[in-house]
Parts: C-alpha cells; structure tokens; sequence
C-alpha cells in the first residue's frame, strides 16, 4: 500500500523552497534594478533623466534650480525619471534610491527624491513621487507633498512641461523650507473651502472667546452695578423719609415693593405681587559647495500621484 502521508509532506517541502527561491530572487532582482550611485563629479550631479523628459539643456536649467537650494537651504534635492520602476510602487522606488545613494546630509537627513515616470502611451500612467527624508518630515508632511505634486507637478506634465512642472514644485518646496507660515498660505491657495466655514463662524468664536477671557470682569462690574443701584435707592429713600444714608441702607436692604390690587396680598393668594430686591449673585552649518550626497536617510515619507 502506497504511504500518501510521507510522500505529501517532502512534495509540500519542495514547494515552499521553490516559492522562497522565487521570492528571494524576485527581491534581489527588485534591488538590483535601483542603479548604484553615479560619480558626483559630472555636469548634473542633480539630475538623471533616463526617461529622456527633459528637452536640450533643460537637464541643466532643472539641475540649477535644485542646485541653488543645497547652495541657500543645504537641502539636496535628486531629480530623476525611469521607464521603468522594475515592479516597485514609485514611492519604494524613490526611498530605496534615496537610502542608496544618501541623498541628504547624513547628520540632518534632509534629502529629497523626486522621481518622474512618465506617460508615453495612450494606455500608460504617468506617475510622480516625492520622497522626504526624516529630517525634513516635519518640515514638508505628506500633504503638502501631495499638493505640490497634484496641484502644482502634475498639470504641467500633462501638458508635456516636464521643465516648468519641476520648476514651479522646487519654488513651493524651497518656500516651505525656508518659511515656516508658508504651509498655511498654500493650503488656502489650493483649499480655500477648508478656511470658508471658519471665516464665517469667526464673528460668534471671537464672542465666546471674549466671554470666557473676561469673565470676572464681567462679574465684578455686574457687582459693582448692584452696589450702585442700591445705593440710589437709599440716597432716594433717605431724601423722602428724612433718615440718615447708613439707615436708608438698612432699611432698603431686601425691602419688598408691593404692587397691590383688590383683595388681600400675594402671600394669601388673592391679588398682590411681590418682587425681592436682595438678591446676591456669584459666579466662577552647512558646507557651501556640492561634491557628493551626504549620507541621509529616508524613512517613507512623502507622496505620490498619477495621470
């Protein structure tokens, strides 16, 4: 009789080596798409566009713009666009690269990857992705790159201006670097509808504020009114009763002011009404010259988008 039992679990085995192999080799094949890093010593040390999107001499306009922020910002910014992404997102593609090449000063991880697969055909995505490194995470968040890439990158890629599309993100991102109140300022260009409803409300918020800040003014000069009203009345009722004021304020002091009608008083029921004037109330270095990149490191942050 044939034993199924011992002849399954060799044959299951194999299969898991078979799928850790395939799987092994796949990773390795992923890592050994993302090319070593260049030379630093050549005419683009900033630039790498291997997709060929950059018209004649327009690989020099954009590695100037990124040029002038490591110059002003000690920011490295890295520019480059692929055919192909070997099987990786764009966003494990650019932070893989980024940890590769350290791109950014190693003792501040201020590096940035900007990476441009384009559309070629009418059935091909076009994606774009900006990866952050660690120490710039604060600085330019994941919606922030995000807005930069589809409301600013990615409306000139369509249009084929790949150079402009470049240009007008590094404008934004080195404002961002160099301004910490220009977040705000971008967010009510392109989301002006986020700030709309608290203009509106601002009016009633700024009253409640008031309140709450100025409470015990509002206490103590309800207090002093109170004061101030009494002794009117006991300047009144001293003038018509000939009483001194000390006496006149003994004897207004919870007086009752009876507004009578036929019949006997309110107390009793039957017609009159009487109104308590005593209450109380009470109440609570950077380096000046390019060479290489630093060194930086990158932890997944950024944004991506597509068209």
């Amino acid at each position: 009789m044939v034993d199924f039992k011992n002849r399954i679990i060799p044959i299951s085995y194999t299969f898991l080596v078979i799928a850790s192999i395939l799987f092994t080799s796949s990773l390795y094949a992923q890592e050994d798409c993302i090319p070593d890093k260049p030379d630093a010593y050549r005419a683009t040390p900033f630039v790498y566009d291997h997709a060929n999107v950059f018209k004649k001499f327009d690989d020099f306009v954009v590695n100037g713009y990124s040029s002038d922020i490591e110059d002003s910002l000690g920011v490295e910014i890295l520019i480059i666009s692929l055919d192909s992404l070997c099987g990786l997102t764009p966003m494990d593609y650019a932070t893989k690269l980024g940890i590769k090449w350290g791109v950014g000063k190693s003792e501040l991880d201020n590096g940035l990857v900007v990476l441009i697969k384009p559309k070629k055909a009418e059935n091909d995505k076009g994606e774009c992705v900006i990866a952050v490194g660690r120490g710039l995470e604060g600085t330019i968040p994941d919606g922030m790159a995000h807005l930069i890439i589809n409301q600013i990158m990615i409306p000139k890629f369509k249009l084929g201006r790949y150079t402009r599309g470049i240009e007008l993100g590094l404008e934004e991102i080195s404002k961002l670097i160099s301004d910490d109140s220009y977040y705000e300022k971008l967010n009510k260009k392109y989301y002006p509808n986020r700030y709309e409803n608290t203009n509106e409300s601002s009016g009633l918020v700024k009253a409640i504020s008031f309140l709450f800040s100025n409470f015990y003014l509002i206490i103590l000069a309800f207090i002093l009114f109170k004061m101030g009203y009494r002794l009117i009345r006991a300047l009144i009722y001293s003038q018509l009763n000939k009483v001194s004021l000390l006496k006149a304020l003994t004897l207004t002091r919870g007086k009752k002011k009876k507004h009578k009608g036929k019949g006997d008083d309110f107390m009793n029921g039957k017609g009159s009404f009487e109104r308590d004037y005593s209450s109380n109330s009470s109440s609570s270095s950077r380096s000046s010259s390019f060479d290489d990149f630093g060194g930086g490191s990158f932890g997944g942050g950024g944004a991506s988008g597509s068209w």
